[in-house]
């Protein structure tokens, strides 16, 4: 499985170039979603076709593969299912879907990412956080700084709306 994890980090000190890389990721890991969506499809196709195959063979040859009779639907469905090239299809066919699914994560994944990063752009602007860079050895700032930032903002927003109104 690719991880997709390294290319999802986002870095506030770097945000133009983290705007300007996520289109090119994004297609990346869509491209990666539809590849992955493309295999299951055939693994899938595969899988049917084989069972086609066996199901044939045993209604073809019931007697030479040990059947005193004709089997039933349900018989040739059991020994479908109990071969080892139709046990490898599934497999294979499973593992597909796996994929994809861990593909369909990564291509959200990213939708997710440009929302972090329009966030990240609108705080900046807003001056809720700060663009400096972060000088070696100390803190971040915390999560209670942040909300505080937040909250003064939405104040004073609150108080503009308030003063409109009495105007």
């Amino acid at each position: 499985m690719s991880d997709y994890r390294k290319d999802l980090e986002t870095n506030f000190d770097t945000l133009p170039e983290n705007w300007r890389d996520h289109p090119g990721r994004f297609a990346d890991w869509g491209e990666q979603h539809a590849h992955a969506m493309a295999d299951r499809d055939r693994a899938k196709e595969n899988l049917e076709v084989v069972k086609a195959e066996l199901a044939t063979e045993i209604r073809k040859d019931w007697a030479k593969l040990g059947f005193e009779k004709a089997p039933t639907v349900d018989a040739v469905n059991n020994w479908v299912i109990l071969q080892p090239d139709y046990r490898t299809a599934s497999d294979a066919y499973i593992d597909a879907c796996e994929h994809a699914n861990v593909m369909a994560v990564a291509k959200s994944a990213f939708e997710h990412r440009k929302k972090q990063l329009e966030s990240l752009t609108q705080f900046l602007l807003m001056g809720i956080i700060s663009s400096k860079p972060k000088l070696q050895g100390t803190e971040e700032p915390h999560g209670d700084e942040v909300q505080q930032g937040l909250n003064q903002s939405s104040t004073k927003k609150v108080l503009k709306k308030k003063r409109r109104r009495k105007s």
